[in-house]
């Protein structure tokens, strides 16, 4: 197929270039000739915008191809891009604004594909000037009948306003026709939708998703999904796309299979695809059909308009959602204002989001989808690939792992031979500057809110247009593939707290160390809480649960405070609940860990990336990368990075040995930004940091003992829970000789006697 598509381009590209190269031959009035001139570079132009989309760079040919032409080298996507916008500029001034015959090209088709070709490339400028061009030929959207939709995607209306570019054909029984029409007289079964294309379909009458993830009524006797039982309610009262765009269980084929269910055997998905098909046609006429494959209809240029003003920033708020209500307002869908901005304006991001979800339902199958994934670089996460931004943040992570080993591990039973800590820190720093200065799509996720930026970045279901996200594992719960992270967050515990050890690193405010203990002398329980997030960095309220919090929209629940006494599910042992990841919005949230949700889990991400280098930087020559810490400092709306002394920390921390107060706060910056996403465990084991827990127990809150009157007995000294004081008397075990690394498996060591065990486990 990929052979195939190449092949037909060159050969499109092979025959316009011929047309331009001998029409100057042929006897004929001036401006005709000049009219299929420019038709013809439009023709070519959308066969090389599709070209440096799906190939990059690509061997580029304007003039009559000779054999010699068949060993032509690549040339830059730029240059092409350059010239081919050229090209569709000055065919735009020859061309017509209405074609003189029906298909065509006319001077709105030139200026859409210019349009489109700028977005591809990032050229806002270029794009919008494009796009306000063609809004002013007078194309509208088609909005005859009860449902204009359905109705646009017949051969009858295939010459209406709204279509800008089509490929023309002629049939039945002209062999000029397409084969799009249904296979027999049933729906084609190798032309599938997806779960995931057809929940993208929102609820008509609340405008958001369907929470109905039940793909199928019951099992079969071997206990499989029965596939011949689906659940044809989860399709019902849905944007009326869907309905027009796939072909859902147990519809009806033009009452000719009125049960039919997609041929002789259902699929995973059941949902065939019903764009351009034609029920009415019969078996004889189903691959020769007279229907038009539309290349540009109107509603895209609103759409790709709103989206190059929301990307190029400094947009009108009311021209972008008017733009997308335009094309929401044909199938009565509800509005932005309806239902996404109903309680403020949305940011960029949150724009974003909504264009590239109407786009999606809008234009489904329609040849857009995957260069919109591409160009949004969301088809690493689409086709579950790694990319090179990925790559280059794994890297600074094990360099800066194997540099820290080598260094604090020298001299022990765990120290390498031929260390050099310096060479693999300078890795990290090579890997890390080449990502932030490189030509790459990175960025902290930073919207300007301090308040909410840090905390929704770990609450989406989508990260792949976040930028800062750089790799990430999504779930999908229609699919039994969802998680668990929104019922243990938003409606229990789990037994599961944060330590008064991560608390009490957060700075206050003032960038300066905050005096956490005399803060709980004064202030107990929930008082505390409040108190902490109130004077502290605010990422310490996006990762404690802080009471008042909004911990659902759609069960309506609030955090009243942590539940300190009580059974496993609702235990917080510390007072100090997990917010982090939390997503109010999730239609888990509020719910049982049973209820499967969506968030996505991120592996990797720029921040991490930042602090690698800046950590690694300081390691080679005690120097402090003040500019990347300051993105991360910026984005929670603290003070520029700063040292402070660790003589001033009233909450100093002992990693056993001595380190440098710039060492030290990086550190410090590290724990706090990273918290909770893994990365605790394999810090310590690098910077041989045992002294961080051996021999203490985790403490939590100053405890409120007028509520909790029978708690006594689980505080310390200074009032804060000490929950286990019982059970770990001792505080945390740790073998300083030998828990550095685990245990190769016994079973390993007797299969492969050249594998020699970790230090201590003989």
């Amino acid at each position: 197929m990929v052979t195939s598509y190449w092949m037909g381009a060159y050969e499109e590209i092979k025959r316009c270039n011929a047309l331009i190269g001998n029409i100057d031959k042929v006897p004929m009035d001036a401006s005709k000739v000049e009219i299929y001139k420019a038709e013809a570079v439009v023709l070519r132009s959308l066969m090389y915008t599709n070209l440096t989309m799906l190939y990059h760079d690509v061997p580029y040919f304007t003039s009559i191809q000779s054999v010699t032409d068949a060993k032509a080298a690549k040339t830059d996507r730029a240059t092409i891009v350059a010239d081919v916008m050229k090209d569709l500029k000055d065919a735009a001034k020859v061309l017509p604004p209405t074609a003189s015959s029906w298909g065509r090209m006319t001077k709105g088709a030139a200026l859409s594909l210019l349009g489109r070709l700028a977005l591809y490339n990032e050229k806002w400028d270029e794009a919008i000037s494009a796009y306000r061009q063609v809004k002013e030929l007078g194309y509208s959207l088609y909005k005859t009948g009860d449902n204009p939709y359905m109705d646009l995607f017949t051969e009858a209306n295939e010459q209406c306003n709204e279509i800008i570019m089509s490929v023309r054909y002629e049939g039945p029984g002209k062999e000029e026709g397409n084969a799009m029409a249904p296979h027999y007289d049933a729906p084609l079964e190798a032309m599938n939708g997806t779960i995931d294309l057809a929940d993208a379909f929102y609820d008509i009458t609340t405008g958001k998703p369907t929470t109905d993830k039940k793909i199928v009524n019951g099992l079969t006797t071997e206990g499989k999904p029965d596939l011949w039982d689906p659940n044809t309610t989860r399709y019902n009262n849905r944007d009326p796309r869907l309905k027009v765009t796939l072909f859902t269980p147990w519809d009806g084929w033009n009452d000719k299979w009125p049960n039919a269910y997609g041929g002789s055997a259902p699929s995973n998905s059941t949902l065939y695809v019903l764009k351009y098909f034609n029920p009415s046609l019969s078996s004889s006429g189903s691959f020769d059909s007279g229907q038009d494959f539309y290349i540009i209809r109107y509603a895209e240029v609103l759409l790709s308009l709103a989206e190059a003003l929301v990307e190029k920033g400094g947009y009108s708020y009311d021209e972008v959602v008017g733009l997308v209500d335009e094309v929401r307002n044909r199938v009565k869908m509800h509005t932005v204002g309806e239902i996404e901005s109903k309680n403020g304006q949305l940011d960029q991001a949150g724009l974003r989001e909504v264009i590239r979800h109407e786009r999606r339902v809008e234009t489904a199958f329609e040849g857009l989808r995957l260069f919109d994934l591409y160009r949004w670089k969301e088809l690493k996460n689409a086709v579950d690939r790694i990319n090179k931004e990925a790559a280059l943040a794994f890297k600074t992570r094990v360099a800066l792992f194997e540099g820290s080993w080598q260094k604090y591990h020298a001299n022990t039973d765990f120290g390498t031979v031929g260390a050099d800590p310096t060479k693999y820190f300078k890795i990290c720093v090579e890997a890390a500057e080449e990502l932030m200065k490189g030509d790459y799509k990175v960025g902290i996720y930073n919207t300007g809110n301090p308040d909410e930026d840090y905390y929704k970045l770990f609450g989406f279901d989508n990260m792949s247009d976040v930028n800062e996200v750089l790799l990430y594992r999504a779930f999908n719960a229609a699919e039994g593939a969802g998680n668990s992270t929104q019922g243990f967050i938003t409606y229990n515990s789990n037994s599961k707290g944060i330590t008064w050890e991560l608390v009490s690193s957060y700075l206050g405010k003032n960038g300066k160390p905050y005096d956490y203990l005399n803060t709980a002398a004064a202030n107990k329980g929930n008082v505390f809480l409040t108190k902490i997030a109130e004077d502290c960095d605010v990422r310490l309220k996006s990762t404690v649960w802080i009471p008042g919090d909004l911990m659902s929209v759609g069960e309506n629940a609030y955090f009243s405070g942590p539940t300190i006494e009580g059974g496993a599910l609702q235990l917080c042992p510390t007072g100090f609940q997990v917010k982090k990841t939390a997503n109010p919005n999730s239609p888990a949230a509020g719910k049982s860990w049973e209820t499967q949700a969506e968030t996505g889990l991120i592996l990797l991400r720029y921040g991490e990336v930042l602090l690698n280098y800046a950590e690694a930087k300081c390691e080679l020559d005690n120097s402090v990368a003040y500019e990347a810490l300051n993105l991360l400092r910026k984005r929670a709306g603290m003070p520029d990075f700063s040292v402070n002394a660790q003589s001033l920390d009233k909450n100093k921390v002992d990693y056993g040995y001595s380190i440098t107060d710039e060492l030290y706060e990086i550190r410090r910056e590290r724990r706090v930004e990273m918290a909770l996403e893994g990365q605790r465990d394999e810090d310590y084991m690098r910077w041989a940091a045992s002294a961080l827990f051996k021999n203490k127990r985790p403490k939590g809150y100053p405890v409120d003992l007028a509520q909790n009157p029978n708690f006594s007995s689980k505080v310390d000294e200074n009032g804060l829970i000490d929950y286990y004081k019982g059970v770990m008397p001792s505080g945390y075990q740790f073998r300083d000789k030998q828990d550095y690394l685990y245990s190769i498996p016994q079973d390993e060591l007797t299969l492969n006697p050249n594998l020699k065990q970790n230090p201590g486990w003989n």
